[in-house]
């Protein structure tokens, strides 16, 4: 073999070991962009209580687009024999990491057979299940930030149930999440509620993920 073929030779496996290597980080690369693909990114704001983020990206939709949805994972993950003991309540809640997860959050009553240590009676334990937006569930979580019907309540406590210049009814609605200078934040829209049942949008309420800073802001037109 003369030094060009074997020269050719080295260049096709060195390309191959190359092409082969590519191949592994973009499927590393794919699965942990995956753990993120539950984040609701903003459009730009304009606040005097934070900065608007500090960009823009895409949209990423998860897996379970709905309470509903989560539900429906939840159910079909206990086998046949466990869901005859227990009943699933959904809440309308949800809360979030700082890692940018959202979870969906659920109630559960579950019942054990009476054996001899209870009387002849059957056990009942209540049981709270955290269903990420991205299918994984959980019964508790590593961090205890604020709930989405914490901070309704804390926004009616703070500007009352009604706007003080038209006399309608608030509304929050949940938006998912922002970020604002690297960090994820709670954004509700919030609605003015007509008595004909439509409503219309006033502005934006930002929260962060613990609840103890919060501020109005509204959409730059």
């Amino acid at each position: 073999m003369n030094i060009k073929k074997l020269f050719a030779l080295i260049l096709i496996i060195s390309t191959l070991v190359t092409l082969a290597s590519c191949k592994l980080i973009r499927k590393i690369d794919t699965s942990g962009k995956s753990e993120q693909s539950d984040t609701v990114q903003s459009e730009s704001y304009s606040t005097d209580f934070q900065s608007a983020p500090e960009s823009d990206t895409e949209q990423q939709a998860g897996t379970l687009a709905s309470e509903d949805e989560a539900y429906e994972f939840l159910l079909a993950s206990f086998s046949d024999e466990e869901k005859e003991h227990i009943t699933l309540e959904k809440t309308g809640n949800m809360t979030a990491q700082s890692n940018g997860s959202q979870y969906y959050i659920i109630n559960a009553e579950k019942t054990s057979p009476a054996d001899d240590s209870s009387d002849g009676e059957e056990k009942t334990e209540s049981v709270t299940f955290y269903v990420s937006v991205n299918g994984i569930i959980y019964t508790e979580l590593d961090e205890a930030n604020a709930t989405t019907d914490i901070i309704r309540e804390s926004f009616i406590s703070k500007f009352g149930e009604k706007d003080s210049e038209t006399g309608l009814k608030y509304k929050l609605e949940y938006a998912g999440l922002i970020t604002n200078k690297g960090e994820y934040c709670f954004n509700f829209r919030v609605m003015l509620e007509k008595e004909s049942g439509e409503t219309e949008y006033k502005t934006n309420y930002i929260v962060s993920l613990d609840g103890k800073a919060s501020g109005l802001q509204a959409l730059e037109n």
